[in-house]
């Protein structure tokens, strides 16, 4: 019967021998430790080793039927994991041999031998086999363990691969993006023209050129004649379609039109109704041969409502300036063709003017708006007549950031818009006032010209100061019907100077010393009120007398996301609005202090009202978040005493106010981020420079500016912008979110293209912080 041995069992030897003294000793040496088995010869042997799981042999060479070499090579061929000791009393070398190249004997033992020599060697082979089969087994669990990690390192190589071109496209896209949106921020939306920004930069580009290179530039300003009428009547939808067509011809042109350009001209929309053509190359008399083609080109076009304009039809009216000829600057070459283009506007339209054509206006009715050494023959002239000779010098703190943005030639309408206010204003002295502007750069500002008191019988008249304020108040009705370009108007400062007519000196002296006690009355004035409003608007951040509202940004499914903080200043002062409030900060250099008692105040508002989930959106200018003392004091002690965790917070930032170092900025914003609190890029969608700071800074949330989401659903280039902004963002990856969403139209077209969170009048109303908040997360 067979017999196996268990791992719990004394292992089990097979003792062969011929003679069965040499069985007993062995027997009585190893049946304490081991199961004995025995045999007299080879073939006996055999049989036991089929029918147990032996783990050594020991046998004696000399035996009848079989050798013990030869058993023990049998044994080997049937046992190979048995050890195999062989008894010898005649060992010579070849037997030895034989026993280790053919039997692999483990242990030859002479005879005659002791019974406790031939117990430790069969426990020395026993623990040897142990340790092999332990061995074994640890190789195989180490191959195993390589086998398993050499599928795992496979698994990981390939995810990493899948992952590696799933970067590698996400970068070709946002790459195909980034390219996009810088040429849309090069192109005017509407007509597909160079904008402002891209032709200024041209501009000193091909001077630079034609500096190098010794040759002739030509600027040529066009604007569409009547085109307020124009828009009046058919609407601004027409009025798109018409600026479009007019951008059709003077771009490209056909033959049919006569007015092809060249490869080399740049052609861009300059504002409004107003273009221009940058002709590198081309001498004046080639550049008024190209405004004339493309007058006639436009004056004959068939477009839809023309027929309804003073003329007939569409008509355009030019002026052109060269360099060298006429300025030797880009800003200079601007404004001498600007000075065209009014010229030819006041010799009936439809005309051409060419800048070295101007002739200086001179008369006593003069209403040109220019610098007031260019009237100084007209002004001379009323202060002889007169013998007194009266100025209001007009301070715009306003316009000098609408010519920043929009360029001079926009500011000079804005001006030219003031002017009836200004007419009628003054419009109690005798004679019209002589309009020009002031020559300090620093500055934009008016000079009005009027009769001196002792010109003048109007009892009205003898008090300047009463007129400057009379000017003041109708000026600032002015501005803030212009709100679309100039969202906080601020103040307007009068200040007034007069002189008297004396022959023994110069009228130029007389003109220019009235003209800088006019400029000195104003700035005292502007410094008297800065000085008050310093006062009150540093009361109202010391005394936390700020108000808050807070309006919810929601979800695509209407629930509640958080709530962006909007300060509010006192209606009486005229700072009830945040440009109104931060533009009079920014005039008495209370800004940053401003921005931190907001942000501080908004926190302290929130306090206890914002539901768990809801996130707080606070603006922030640049320079509080340099503030180190700020970032890493003040703020997280404000949050921690409205029990509000710094991940619920989210800091807005925009790039409309200056961010000097891109470098410092974003190691600002590496602070504040690993305090727990978020970034989210204000007003993007408005400009290049956003969009550089949206590809460097990386915020968590970008918030689409409200002209661009105003109007999306009906406007394609709108949406097209904002499709690409929805892919950035998610190539980012950050959140985006809608501001000023007025319309369900505007909110359903946002959302089918990828914007989840939406802010504004159509997602919910605002909330005053005294007000009782709504708990619930649904809108």
């Amino acid at each position: 019967m067979a017999v196996e041995m268990k791992e719990t069992e004394r292992p089990w030897l097979l003792v062969v021998d011929d003679e069965n003294e040499i069985l007993s000793l062995l027997v009585r040496s190893l049946r304490d430790d081991y199961h004995v088995l025995t045999a007299h010869n080879g073939q006996e042997a055999l049989e036991l080793l089929d029918s147990n799981d032996v783990a050594h042999v020991i046998t004696d060479q000399r035996m009848p039927l079989m050798s013990g070499l030869e058993l023990l090579r049998e044994t080997m061929r049937k046992r190979p994991d048995a050890r195999r000791i062989l008894m010898t009393g005649y060992a010579d070398m070849p037997l030895l041999v034989d026993a280790v190249n053919e039997s692999q004997v483990d242990r030859l033992i002479p005879k005659p031998f002791a019974g406790n020599s031939i117990k430790r060697s069969v426990g020395d082979l026993l623990e040897l086999r142990r340790l092999q089969m332990e061995t074994a087994r640890l190789l195989r669990e180490l191959r195993d363990a390589n086998e398993s990690l050499r599928r795992r390192e496979d698994l990981l190589e390939r995810d990493l691969d899948d992952r590696g071109q799933a970067l590698l496209a996400a970068n070709r896209e946002l790459k195909r993006l980034n390219n996009h949106l810088a040429s849309l921020a090069r192109r005017d939306g509407l007509t597909n023209l160079y904008n402002h920004r891209t032709l200024m930069e041209r501009l000193d580009e091909e001077i630079a050129r034609a500096k190098r290179c010794g040759t002739s530039l030509s600027l040529v300003f066009g604007d569409i004649d009547h085109f307020k009428l124009y828009n009046d009547r058919l609407g601004h939808p027409a009025g798109d379609e018409c600026l479009v067509e007019v951008a059709r011809i003077l771009g490209g042109g056909s033959e049919e039109d006569g007015a092809q350009a060249r490869a080399s001209d740049i052609v861009a929309r300059y504002g409004g109704e107003e273009f221009v053509l940058l002709l590198p190359e081309t001498d004046p008399g080639g550049a008024r041969i190209k405004a004339e083609r493309l007058r006639l080109a436009i004056g004959r076009h068939p477009i839809r409502g023309a027929e309804g304009q003073p003329s007939g039809r569409l008509t355009m009216s030019f002026g052109i300036a060269t360099f060298p000829t006429d300025a030797g600057s880009a800003a200079d070459l601007v404004a001498r063709a600007d000075e065209a283009l009014f010229a030819a506007k006041h010799a009936g339209r439809n005309q051409i003017a060419m800048a070295g054509h101007l002739s200086v206006p001179g008369g006593p009715t003069t209403r040109e708006v220019g610098s007031y050494r260019r009237l100084l023959p007209v002004l001379g002239g009323r202060l002889c007549n007169d013998g007194a000779l009266a100025a209001l010098s007009v301070t715009l703190t306003q316009l000098q950031k609408v010519e920043e943005e929009y360029g001079a030639q926009m500011c000079r309408a804005l001006l030219a818009q003031l002017e009836e206010a200004i007419l009628q204003a003054v419009g109690v002295f005798e004679g019209t006032p002589i309009l020009g502007t002031c020559e300090d750069e620093a500055k934009l500002g008016l000079l009005v010209f009027v009769p001196g008191r002792r010109a003048s019988r109007s009892p009205a008249c003898a008090d300047l100061e009463e007129l400057a304020g009379r000017l003041e108040v109708a000026l600032h009705h002015q501005l803030l019907r212009l709100q679309r370009l100039i969202p906080a108007p601020g103040r307007v400062i009068v200040g007034w100077g007069e002189g008297v007519y004396s022959s023994r000196m110069p009228v130029e002296r007389i003109v220019a010393e009235v003209t800088k006690e006019a400029a000195e009355s104003a700035a005292r004035r502007l410094a008297g009120l800065q000085g008050r409003d310093r006062s009150l608007l540093r009361g109202l951040i010391v005394e936390e007398r700020l108000a808050f509202h807070f309006q919810p940004i929601v979800e695509r499914d209407g629930r509640r996301y958080g709530w962006e903080a909007l300060v509010r200043g006192p209606s009486e002062n005229g700072w009830n609005w945040p440009d109104q409030l931060f533009g009079r900060a920014s005039e008495v250099g209370l800004l940053d202090e401003l921005d931190r008692g907001c942000c501080l105040g908004a926190i302290r508002a929130a306090a206890g009202r914002l539901a768990d989930s809801d996130r707080l959106f606070i603006n922030v200018l640049p320079s509080s978040l340099y503030d180190q003392a700020f970032v890493g004091g003040e703020l997280p002690a404000a949050l921690s005493a409205a029990r509000l965790s710094p991940n619920r917070v989210v800091l807005e930032v925009t790039e409309q106010h200056a961010i000097e170092s891109l470098a410092v900025f974003q190691e600002s914003l590496r602070r504040v981020v690993e305090q727990g609190m978020s970034i989210a890029l204000d007003d993007v969608g408005t400009g290049n420079s956003n969009l550089n700071a949206l590809l460097e800074i990386r915020p968590q949330f970008v918030k689409l500016d409200r002209h661009l989401v105003d109007g999306v659903s009906g406007n394609g280039v709108k949406r097209q912008l904002a499709a690409a902004l929805v892919a950035t963002a998610g190539a980012m990856p950050a959140e985006l979110i809608a501001e000023g969403v007025e319309r369900p139209e505007d909110a359903e077209e946002l959302q089918r293209l990828g914007v989840h969170l939406l802010q504004g009048y159509c997602s919910g109303a605002r909330h005053r912080s005294e007000e009782p908040w709504p708990t619930s997360s649904r809108s």
